[in-house]
């Protein structure tokens, strides 16, 4: 039996304007997922799970069903075995369902010595995402793959991505509230948005990576925005106190925004203001009778082999 242990990462999609098109790996928190082949072993799948619960089932596990489609693409004929220590709260909007399928497709391609580019590891790995929000989108396991921050741009969509400022850190900030689906908070968009807000939409993404770039927090304070998906998934009950978190992030100078479909927000700052950042986001919720876990965390690397 061969097996091998790997570390796949949070990740944060959109960051404001970027929807379906920004992604930021997470250095915390993290999934663990070992993944082992019995040669000749039947074609078969089974998936165990730890900490948070998710399907067992290939079909309806992210990393389940990224394994079914290696195997019939590359015709693997041996005993499959996942082992996922769940880490990332499934529906949190921290890309919990794409470090399984990032993790399942890297190690796969290592067990097998497939040659997959990181490139052709996104596209496997966003076939997983079809099981949890109806579409294989790649904002998340791009950087899930890549690490540091992700654009994906172009039909057929490329990948650029690139590593943010040192100096840069991340508060993400999860409400213990009701999770979401990611499918359920796709379903609820627009298919149009007005010209005008389309054109400030590209400024304020053209801004967030800019401050990304430069390190600068008064760029991401003024890019991390969006008129397009945040303010109409808050109506919707996907983000908790939405214009108080806005307004707190303002006072505080800060760049704020929905992480993915909610209900996490993610925050990005210096990294030495990051402990008093993350405790006035405490106090907000905790002062109107909602709960929060709190991550301090870093833009992360992709998914890697752990000894």
């Amino acid at each position: 039996m061969e097996s091998m242990r790997v570390k796949a990462p949070a990740s944060s999609a959109n960051l404001g304007a970027g929807f379906d098109c920004f992604g930021l790996a997470l250095e915390d928190p993290y999934d663990i997922v070992d993944v082992s082949i019995t040669p000749k072993g039947g074609k078969v799948i089974e998936i165990s799970v730890e900490g948070y619960p998710i399907p067992l089932d290939p079909e309806r596990n992210t990393g389940g069903y990224v394994a079914l489609k290696m195997m019939k693409d590359f015709s693997l004929e041996d005993n499959i075995r996942i082992r996922i220590q769940k880490n990332i709260p499934p529906g949190s909007g921290l890309g919990s369902s794409a470090a399984t399928a990032s993790a399942v497709a890297y190690a796969l391609n290592r067990l097998y010595d497939l040659k997959l580019s990181r490139d052709e590891l996104v596209r496997y790995a966003s076939l997983g995402e079809v099981v949890s929000a109806g579409t294989p989108h790649l904002d998340n396991v791009a950087p899930a793959i890549y690490g540091g921050f992700t654009i994906i741009a172009g039909t057929p969509p490329r990948i650029y991505p690139f590593q943010p400022d040192d100096r840069l850190g991340v508060v993400v900030i999860l409400p213990r509230i009701g999770k979401a689906s990611t499918y359920e908070a796709r379903k609820i968009l627009p298919s149009t948005i007005d010209l005008s807000s389309a054109y400030r939409n590209v400024g304020y993404g053209s801004l967030t990576v800019l401050g990304l770039i430069l390190g600068r927090v008064d760029l991401l304070r003024d890019g991390m925005r969006d008129e397009g998906v945040e303010r109409i998934r808050a109506h919707h009950g996907f983000a908790q106190l939405y214009d108080e978190v806005r307004m707190l992030a303002e006072k505080l100078g800060i760049g704020v925004a929905l992480s993915g479909a909610g209900p996490a927000y993610i925050a990005i700052a210096y990294r030495d203001e990051l402990g008093s950042i993350a405790e006035s986001f405490r106090r907000l919720f905790e002062d109107r009778d909602i709960g929060c876990r709190i991550y301090i965390t870093r833009m992360g690397r992709g998914v890697y082999e752990v000894g």
